[in-house]
Order: structure tokens, then C-alpha cells, then sequence
């Protein structure tokens, strides 16, 4: 009776033993049973990668810098066309505006919207005669979500515009002593060829 209950004990402690050691097992990562049933040692990380961004073109380019040189008064616009590079096709409806300073005062400085025309088009129209004569630095941002926004610079020079006086070739004047006389000068705009009016004096 004894051999027997000695059979049950062992049996008992075995089983025991046997399941503390599976316990273990799965409670610690470190264990050396850990291979016989197949527990990862180490956690699994799931790390989301962001699709880069598709490449665009303005103009035909990934970036490019426009120098223009024109005079105050005159209309300056420019369109720039805004496609994807792998399949050429139009981007319409993305977000389009321009930051633009002075390089000759610091202080003057500002942005715009660029004017949606469809079909990927977008004009710049920069009005130069709310604009002081000098050198302007103009930064074009075209950006659609998903898409890159190529880098697109405009170099804008505002100058004076090129007057001359008319002359009266050929023509002499002769004036009587004493007698009132007068004398009339004319300034044409020589750039389109037309008098100037209301002109100050000094």
C-alpha cells in the first residue's frame, strides 16, 4: 500500500514540477525551454512607413529661377504649370501663393494668392505700380497633398520708366523784347510712345 501511495506522490510531484517549469517557461522570455514551445524572445514592433511624396514639375522642373526686368506701371504676370513627373498629368485645386520682398528696403515685404486658372495652371500677377522701383525677390508655393512642391524663385527688377522731351528739330523761335512769349515742353513715355500728363513741376 505504501509502494503504491509512493507511485502517486511521485507521479504527483512530477506533474507538479513539470507544470511550474511551463509556467516559468511563459512568464520569462530568458528561459532555456523558451525554444521547445516556440515563444518569440523578443516582442514584435510594427513600424509604419510613410509613402514619400510624388515628384512635381513647374514649368517643365523640379526648380527653377526666372530673372525679368520690367518698369513700373507695366502689367507682370507669369503662369506656371504644375504636373506630375512620372505621368505628366495636371494637378489642379492645390494650394498656390507667393511671398515676395524688397532686396533694396527690408522692410517692405508681403504674400499673395496666386490666380487658379484649371487644367494645373497657376498665375502670378504682381502689380507694379503699388510697387517701389527696385529689386524684388518673389517665392513660388505650389503644394497638393501627397505631391513635393518644387522650388520656384522669381528675380523681378521694377525700373524707371524711359522718358525723353520732345524736341522741336528744325524749328527756330524768335521772340519779341518785352512781349509775352511761351514756350511748351513735352515729356513722352518713350517705352509706348505716349505724352506724359500731369506732370510736377519743379
Amino acid at each position: 500500500m505504501f509502494g503504491k501511495s509512493k507511485k502517486i506522490l511521485f507521479f504527483t510531484g512530477f506533474i507538479l514540477f513539470f507544470g511550474f517549469i511551463l509556467i516559468a517557461d511563459i512568464k520569462n522570455v530568458d528561459s532555456p525551454y523558451q525554444s521547445l514551445y516556440n515563444f518569440p524572445k523578443d516582442s514584435v514592433e510594427l513600424e509604419l512607413i510613410k509613402k514619400a511624396d510624388n515628384a512635381t514639375l513647374l514649368n517643365g522642373s523640379i526648380e527653377s529661377l526666372y530673372e525679368i526686368t520690367t518698369y513700373r506701371f507695366e502689367s507682370f504676370n507669369i503662369t506656371f504649370n504644375y504636373t506630375d513627373a512620372n505621368t505628366n498629368a495636371t494637378i489642379d485645386n492645390a494650394s498656390a501663393n507667393y511671398t515676395w520682398y524688397n532686396k533694396n528696403n527690408v522692410s517692405s515685404y508681403g504674400n499673395g494668392t496666386l490666380i487658379k486658372l484649371g487644367n494645373g495652371s497657376y498665375t502670378l500677377d504682381f502689380n507694379t505700380s503699388s510697387r517701389d522701383i527696385g529689386e524684388y525677390v518673389i517665392n513660388i508655393h505650389i503644394k497638393e497633398e501627397n505631391f513635393t512642391e518644387p522650388n520656384m524663385v522669381v528675380h523681378l527688377s521694377i525700373q524707371k520708366r524711359p522718358t525723353e522731351f520732345l524736341t522741336l528739330s528744325g524749328t527756330s523761335l524768335k521772340f519779341e523784347r518785352g512781349a509775352p512769349s511761351f514756350l511748351f515742353f513735352y515729356l513722352e513715355d518713350s517705352y509706348n510712345n505716349s505724352e506724359l500728363e500731369d506732370l510736377s513741376i519743379q
